[in-house]
C-alpha cells in the first residue's frame, strides 16, 4: 500500500486544481456576491448547474473520484472532517437567545427595507419579536411596526395614528406580515429545509471552501414539477459558529433572474434593550387604540378545496366594496378596521367583470393561494378597469378560516363610456 507522501506526489503530476474545475458556477457567483465583488442585478442570468463539456474536464473530475477513493483508504477516519450538514445549524441555533435582522424585498420594482429584534427563550422558542418596515403596502398606510411583547402583539401605524392589538391568546394573523418574516427565524428556516430535503421536495446544493474565512454556501432549487420551480434560494453559513449569515432569494421569470428578497442576520446573541418590545411607551397620547381580540374574520371553509374557499373570499370580499359595506369587507382583509380598508383601497369599486381562477402562490415559504380578480372601478373622476392578484391564507389562530392578506392591482384607464356599457 502506498505511503501519503507517494500518493501527495501522484497528484502533483496531475497539474489540475479540482476544485477550480468541479466547482459548479452557482457557487461561484454566490461567493463573488458574498465579497461584494458585484452587486446583483435584476437582468443577471444564472447557471442553474455546472456541465462539463471539455475533455480535460472531465479528465480531471475522473482523477479526482481515484484519487479522493485512495485517501479514503488511506487516511484513518477519525482524522477526516465530516461534511456539513442541515443539522448542525438548527443545533447551533439552539443557544441563541437574542438576534438582529436587516433585510428588503422588491414588490412592483420597489425595494422595501425592514429590521427585526427577536429574542428567544432557553427552549429557542420565541419570546418577543419587533419588526419594522419602512412599507407595508402601495397607498398612504406607509411604514409599520409590529411588536409581540409576550403577552400580546400590536400593529402602528404611525401615518394613521393608529394602533392595532391583539391578546396573546387571540395572536395577531401572521400571513397579515408572511412575507416579511417568513424566514426571520434561522432555526426554524433550517428545521424546513432539513424536512422539505428528506421529503425530496428541494435539491439541495452545498459548497464547503477550503478557505475558512468564507462562508459555507447553501443553493436550494426546486424540481421542475413543483410550484416553485423557478424560485431559488442561496444561503451563507459561517464555517466557525455554523450560524447563518445571510439569505438571498431570485425568481426566473421568462430568460431573466430577478432579485426578490434579501435578508441578513446580526448581533447573535447580544443583549437587546427590553424597552425595543415595550411599544406602548412609544405610543401619542392620542393614538386611536382598536382591540380586536374577540373579532371573527375571515370565511369558514367548510368542505371547500383550498382553491375554492380562496375564491369565494375573493368573491364576497369584492362584493362587499361594490355595496360599500367596508366592515364586512375589512372583516375578510384580515379583520382589518372598515375605515382602514376603505382607505388602503382607496378606489369606488363599481362593477365585478370576473373573479378566478385560484392556484398556490409559488413563493416556496408563504402557505397562500393567489386568486386573479377583475374589476371597474373610479378613482377622483377616472374610471379604471382593474387587474387584481389576491392572495388569500389560512388564519393561523382561527383554523378553519382563510382571509386575505394582500391585493396587489394593475389599474388600467378605461372611458366613462365603457362603464355605461358595462
Amino acid at each position: 500500500m502506498k505511503s501519503l507522501k507517494d500518493i501527495e506526489n501522484e497528484v502533483a503530476r496531475f497539474n489540475v486544481n479540482p476544485r477550480s474545475e468541479m466547482r459548479g458556477k452557482v457557487f461561484d457567483e454566490a461567493l463573488e456576491l458574498q465579497r461584494n465583488r458585484r452587486r446583483p442585478s435584476t437582468s443577471d442570468t444564472y447557471t442553474w448547474r455546472t456541465i462539463m463539456k471539455s475533455r480535460r474536464a472531465q479528465f480531471a473530475a475522473a482523477a479526482v473520484v481515484l484519487l479522493a477513493i485512495c485517501l479514503c483508504l488511506q487516511i484513518p477516519k477519525g482524522l477526516v472532517a465530516p461534511a456539513y450538514g442541515l443539522q448542525e445549524t438548527i443545533e447551533a441555533h439552539n443557544s441563541v437567545r437574542y438576534l438582529y435582522v436587516k433585510g428588503f424585498i422588491i414588490v412592483g420594482g420597489e425595494k422595501w427595507d425592514s429590521e427585526s429584534w427577536m429574542e428567544f427563550d432557553e427552549y429557542g422558542e420565541l419570546r418577543r419579536f419587533r419588526h419594522q418596515a419602512e412599507q407595508f403596502t402601495t397607498g398612504p398606510i406607509g411604514p409599520l411596526t409590529f411588536v409581540n411583547d409576550g403577552n400580546g402583539s400590536y400593529i402602528w401605524l404611525p401615518n394613521l395614528n393608529l394602533c392595532l392589538k391583539r391578546s396573546s391568546e387571540s395572536g395577531f394573523p401572521s400571513h397579515l406580515l408572511q412575507r416579511e418574516i417568513s424566514g426571520l427565524d434561522p432555526k426554524l428556516a433550517f428545521e424546513k429545509l432539513r424536512q422539505q430535503a428528506r421529503d425530496g421536495e428541494i435539491v439541495l446544493d452545498v459548497n464547503e471552501p477550503d478557505q475558512k474565512n468564507q462562508p459555507i454556501v447553501l443553493v436550494v432549487t426546486y424540481p421542475p414539477e413543483s410550484r416553485s420551480a423557478n424560485w431559488k434560494k442561496v444561503l451563507y453559513v459561517d464555517q466557525a459558529t455554523r450560524l447563518v449569515e445571510k439569505e438571498e432569494k431570485f425568481v426566473i421569470r421568462g430568460d431573466r433572474r430577478q432579485h426578490v428578497l434579501t435578508t441578513e442576520f446580526f448581533d447573535y446573541n447580544q443583549q437587546i434593550d427590553p424597552e425595543m418590545f415595550n411599544i406602548k411607551e412609544e405610543l401619542p397620547e392620542n393614538v386611536t387604540m382598536i382591540d380586536q381580540s374577540e373579532q371573527e374574520y375571515g370565511l369558514a371553509q367548510g368542505d371547500m378545496t383550498d382553491e375554492e374557499i380562496a375564491t369565494e373570499v375573493t368573491s364576497q370580499f369584492v362584493q362587499a366594496l361594490i355595496a360599500k359595506d367596508y366592515d364586512k369587507a375589512g372583516r375578510l382583509f384580515a379583520g382589518l378596521p372598515g375605515f382602514l380598508t376603505e382607505k388602503m383601497l382607496g378606489v369606488n369599486v363599481l362593477k365585478t367583470i370576473s373573479v378566478g381562477p385560484a392556484h398556490p402562490d409559488p413563493d416556496p415559504d408563504l402557505s397562500q393561494m393567489i386568486c386573479f380578480g377583475k374589476a371597474l372601478g373610479e378613482v377622483g373622476g377616472l374610471y379604471f378597469e382593474f387587474d387584481a392578484n389576491i392572495r388569500v391564507a389560512p388564519v393561523s389562530s382561527q383554523p378553519g378560516r382563510w382571509t386575505i392578506c394582500r391585493i396587489v392591482g394593475n389599474p388600467k384607464p378605461v372611458s366613462g363610456e365603457m362603464i355605461q356599457e358595462e
